[in-house]
């Protein structure tokens, strides 16, 4: 078992049991406590995206930013103006992601069925939080007029259909790999289980702790380890204190954005909704991250097996 699976399922009994005998305001704090995590704790696996493309490509800081920056730029323009293609835009580049943060360490070389496998794990993801969610999304979209839209890609039939369907490719998926010997036995039963888990923690949970769950101790946790062990491998740093330090800067410059973000939405200097602000963000750190992290692993596919492993079993 990977430590990002164990701490995942020590902190979901640890929730289950604060959850069975909490009161509403109890709850509202750890919500709030979730919300937090997910700004701070899971948005720095993104800040050293310079850092890992450059360190393979031949990029200068200027051509780089320029591109990340007017990627971010195209994707807020589509928000604006075409809202819906944004979100759907969003949501598949984050099931492919998520999939291929959960899977690439099992493959030496991504092929076109990998990333269908990946699309099709984190499809099972998304639309488990959607699914399980529907209640409390539909209230929270129905509260904003901004994002009323949206709605569009939550109709509850595609959602059920989605949901039943992924799961049950990403079974056979998982059944036709461990039978060609890509994964062992144990990864298959691990895979289920943890897959299980989180769609439980969707289900028991409201949706922003079960999603805080599985995006900070599973996903951002999970990359920001195997980032500081490919860096290590590089010689780029030596120990912990110098990932945190490469970490920090661009991440601090993120929450000054998004505090700033809030001081302009709060005094109506921007008409915006604090729950379309929040997607916009996050879509926006998504689109380029997920292109950066494509070539990452692409790269550090080809580290030595004990380097890879470490990430995985470390």
């Amino acid at each position: 078992m990977s430590t990002s699976s164990f701490i995942f399922i020590a902190f979901f009994f640890a929730f289950l049991a604060a959850f069975s005998g909490s009161s509403t305001e109890a709850s509202e704090l750890i919500e709030s406590a979730c919300l937090a995590a997910t700004i701070f704790l899971g948005m720095p696996h993104g800040a050293i995206d310079n850092r890992l493309y450059q360190l393979e490509n031949n990029v200068s800081d200027l051509l780089f930013f320029s591109v990340y920056i007017g990627i971010i730029l195209v994707n807020i323009l589509c928000w604006i103006f075409l809202p819906v293609v944004g979100y759907g835009l969003f949501l598949m580049l984050s099931a492919y992601h998520f999939g291929q943060s959960q899977f690439s360490h099992y493959f030496k070389k991504e092929t076109f069925t990998h990333a269908i496998f990946y699309f099709i794990w984190g499809s099972a993801l998304l639309s488990g939080l959607i699914f399980w969610n529907s209640d409390e999304i539909t209230a929270l979209i129905s509260k904003y007029p901004d994002v009323a839209s949206l709605g569009l890609l939550h109709n509850r039939l595609a959602i059920i259909i989605v949901f039943f369907s992924s799961h049950i490719i990403f079974l056979l998926f998982l059944l036709r790999f461990t039978g060609i010997a890509q994964l062992s036995t144990e990864s298959f039963f691990m895979e289920l289980i943890t897959l299980g888990i989180i769609q439980l923690s969707f289900f028991l949970f409201p949706l922003i702790v079960g999603f805080s769950l599985y995006f900070v101790l599973l996903h951002s946790m999970k990359v920001m380890r195997e980032e500081f062990h490919f860096l290590r491998a590089k010689k780029t740093i030596k120990g912990s204190w110098e990932f945190v330090k490469i970490l920090s800067p661009l991440t601090l410059l993120s929450i000054i954005g998004m505090c700033v973000m809030v001081v302009l939405i709060e005094y109506s200097i921007i008409s915006m909704s604090y729950l379309l602000a929040l997607l916009i963000v996050f879509s926006s750190i998504t689109l380029p991250h997920v292109f950066v992290m494509k070539r990452f692993y692409e790269k550090s596919s080809a580290l030595s097996k004990p380097i890879r492993n470490a990430n995985e079993y470390s």
